[in-house]
């Protein structure tokens, strides 16, 4: 018993090694958002070597979304399930979701209408943003995946979800909606990660795969994926079609490199708590949240776009600066937000209230 309540205490303290890639991936976010939306990616010239750096860096940065999507099921499989952290979260989601449209339309940077102010309000039910949309409905199933996790035999489990692994990524090779899935943004993605983050902490599947092979692998993978892109290139730009079906999070490389570094990072140990990534893995949502703001991300259309023309040293230096002072402006200003939940002891409070409604509720039962 006091070895069995000792292995459970061990699980339950924070890896700061899954912290750091918590905040790798959502710099890496970051990079995909000053590449894509910022226009690089569109105003690089075609086959130009700045062309193949912004490919480079978009297919090493594609994992990303993978990855924290993993370190829910890594994190969950072991945490305490609180309707009250749902609401926490939706609550930081309200708060910048209305705070943003406010400072827009009080500087009139944007015009007052009722559309506006609807979709500012009700987040979710209008899909402001694709990620919290959807994981606000995977945190309802969480209860579900859980008990499936931790009592399904580990051999079944692992095995069921390597053959669905296999099938969705190759299937959505020929339509990237399979099933449902809408290339990896949707709640049924993000399902079959948490379910396979829960079983690589759960059952530590990969752990007889060595450091340095997965180091590797992972090279590999980025490798293979930039080579194939550009080889499938070559053969249907002669069609006038160029393919991007290799930066699909549904892609196998993406999943094998999301996985690969989920468990290289969970290997990495400190001797002490590491003060910066402590700072930073909690903000991190939040850089998410400010910066894809429908009125934010409608500014940050194209407006790196220049960057595609700079030679390629400055070109790589100005997407890692922008990406880098991206993360960290608003993980400062998320930062204050924290502050200002904790001055109002919004977290404590909701908990009372979760604890108060379940004696209620099991009261009148």
């Amino acid at each position: 018993m006091e070895q069995n309540l000792s292995v459970d205490v061990l699980k339950q303290e924070r890896n700061y090694g899954i912290e750091l890639l918590r905040i790798i991936s959502m710099i890496l976010v970051c990079f995909l958002h000053v590449l894509g939306q910022g226009g690089v990616l569109k105003n690089a010239e075609s086959q130009s070597v700045n062309y193949y750096i912004a490919w480079f860096m978009e297919i090493v940065a594609f994992c990303a979304v993978n990855c924290y999507a993993l370190i829910s099921g890594w994190a969950g499989v072991y945490s305490k399930y609180r309707f009250s952290n749902i609401i926490y979260i939706w609550l930081q989601v309200f708060f910048y979701s209305i705070g943003i449209t406010l400072i827009f339309i009080i500087f009139k940077i944007e015009p007052l209408n009722g559309e506006t102010i609807l979709h500012s309000f009700f987040p979710v039910a209008f899909n402001s943003y694709w990620y919290f949309t959807a994981y606000f409905c995977l945190f309802l199933f969480i209860p579900i995946l859980n008990a499936a996790l931790n009592n399904i035999p580990g051999k079944y489990i692992s095995i069921l979800l390597l053959i669905i692994l296999v099938v969705v990524s190759i299937l959505s090779l020929i339509d990237g909606n399979i099933f449902q899935l809408n290339e990896g943004y949707g709640v049924l993605w993000l399902i079959i990660l948490y379910l396979t983050g829960g079983v690589i902490r759960k059952h530590n599947v990969l752990k007889r795969i060595k450091t340095k092979w997965l180091i590797l692998i992972w090279v590999g993978m980025i490798l293979l994926t930039f080579l194939i892109k550009l080889s499938v290139e070559q053969i249907t730009m002669k069609n006038g079609n160029i393919t991007e079906v290799f930066s699909s999070y549904t892609h196998p490389s993406m999943i094998i490199i999301s996985i690969v570094m989920l468990e290289l990072f969970s290997r990495i140990t400190f001797k002490k708590k590491p003060k910066l990534i402590a700072f930073f893995a909690p903000t991190s949502f939040g850089v998410y949240i400010i910066h894809v703001h429908p009125f934010m991300w409608k500014y940050l259309n194209n407006v790196f776009a220049k960057y595609a023309m700079f030679n390629p040293f400055l070109l790589i230096l100005s997407v890692i600066g922008t990406a880098l002072a991206l993360y960290i402006g608003c993980s400062i200003i998320d930062y204050l937000r924290s502050l200002l939940f904790k001055v109002i002891r919004l977290k404590p409070g909701l908990q009372k209230l979760e604890e108060a409604i379940k004696k209620k509720i099991l009261k009148d039962n």
